[in-house]
């Protein structure tokens, strides 16, 4: 694991060690170096004078060097690579996209150690960073990694979805509130299926409460070959963009009105809970009131399945009954 330094920090028994150091921009180089230029290390021909910012590797020992290219750098097994924080403030993931978009590349990611770089070619995982990318990559920038796993951060620039899926990363980085599911759980795990952003069918079969993951819900798609799958605790599916597998609620069951399928979802309101109602003489299709035990219509309604609950749902469940009714197909 590559530690990380301060100028408060770092001392000359790691120096002793060796060191080496991936150079984020001249800010980044000049203020490592005189951090060693404190600990009475400078450079062999010229002392402590700050030089070679542009340089992206620098190593140390005895005395200061800019060592050679990436190769040369990554084969130097007697340095041992750190990470200096210059202590700058740090930005956030989505200013970093936003600041890619001005520059050439055409893909981001960030590293083990929270550096992002562009690319001018798709890039690979490795150990601890990213590497291909094409002959051209750029500094972007550097964020605090928090709560992010830095394999899953490379994004293409400019593509479709790529700065929602930057939001998204943000706010898994600083730890923020995710969504809050849109399925009952406990019914799922109980076998009830659930109904998933594309469409389909799933069934929830085990979740794992006694460890943190980030998957923790393990279930089963319906399709032509069943297949065993992961989501997070709130319904998203494995990946950050919007899936056709994230859970989006419970896969309704139907009941026939009239010949025709409709949601039973219709429900018996509490005093004064609000509700939606199949009203064919409307253009609208639906009512939507509040619930009262001593309207005769209120109890009339709830009586025989005619109450569906104040929700998008809902809404379009009690449409459907109306048309039911008028024997129109759905649009």
């Amino acid at each position: 694991m590559i530690k990380t330094y301060t100028k408060d920090t770092l001392t000359r028994e790691v120096l002793d060690q060796g060191i080496k150091l991936r150079v984020i921009d001249a800010d980044h180089s000049r203020a490592f170096q005189e951090a060693l230029f404190e600990l009475g290390i400078g450079w062999y021909s010229c002392g402590k004078v700050v030089q070679h910012t542009n340089h992206p590797f620098l190593c140390a020992r005895r005395y200061l060097g800019h060592g050679g290219g990436e190769d040369v750098f990554n084969r130097s097994d007697a340095y041992q690579e750190i990470y200096f924080d210059d202590e700058r403030d740090s930005s956030t993931f989505i200013d970093l996209y936003d600041a890619a978009v001005g520059t050439w590349a055409k893909y981001i990611a960030m590293d083990s150690d929270g550096i992002v770089y562009g690319y001018s070619e798709k890039p690979r995982s490795g150990d601890r960073w990213w590497f291909g990318g094409g002959s051209n990559y750029i500094f972007i920038g550097n964020v605090d990694v928090g709560g992010l796993d830095w394999k899953h951060t490379l994004l293409e620039v400019g593509a479709s979805g790529a700065r929602r899926t930057a939001l998204e990363l943000e706010e898994l980085r600083k730890g923020g509130p995710e969504e809050p599911p849109a399925f009952d759980l406990e019914a799922a795990l109980d076998g009830a299926p659930v109904k998933l952003r594309g469409g389909g069918k799933a069934y929830l079969r085990y979740f794992e409460s006694e460890y943190e993951v980030d998957f923790p819900i393990i279930g089963l798609i319906e399709e032509d070959i069943t297949s065993i799958t992961y989501w997070r605790e709130n319904g998203k599916h494995i990946g950050l963009m919007d899936s056709p597998n994230d859970i989006v609620g419970m896969w309704p069951e139907y009941k026939e009105v009239n010949g025709r399928k409709v949601p039973d979802i219709s429900f018996k309101p509490s005093e004064g809970e609000c509700y939606y109602f199949p009203n064919p003489l409307r253009q609208t299709f639906i009512g939507r009131t509040y619930y009262d035990f001593l309207d005769k219509h209120d109890v009339h309604r709830a009586a025989h399945g005619l109450c569906y609950p104040d929700t998008e749902e809902g809404k379009a469940a009690a449409i459907s009954h109306a048309k039911a009714w008028l024997g129109q197909k759905e649009d």
